[in-house]
């Protein structure tokens, strides 16, 4: 007799499991990669981008970092008026 434990159902539920996990832990690594690389130029292009889209206004930082019981630091942050904005 065949033990329970090489049933097919149980296989593909450990499976999904370690594909979950794995899955997880990829979303985990990616999101530590971002958050230490916010003040990199391929990123903060896209941050400044984003903020001037929906914000409506012109963003500059020379350091911008995330710690996590602290909050977030920017470091020399200028916020203006677009240019087809001001009066």
């Amino acid at each position: 007799m065949g033990s329970r434990q090489d049933t097919p159902p149980r296989r593909w539920l450990g499976r999904l499991a370690l594909a979950a996990a794995a899955l997880l832990a990829l979303v985990a690594v990616t999101l530590a990669v971002v958050l230490t690389n916010l003040d990199r130029p391929w990123l903060k292009t896209r941050i400044v981008r984003l903020v001037r889209q929906n914000a409506g206004v012109e963003l500059d930082y020379r350091a911008l970092r995330v710690r996590p019981f602290s909050g977030l630091w920017l470091d020399d942050l200028v916020i203006s008026a677009p240019e087809g904005g001001r009066r």
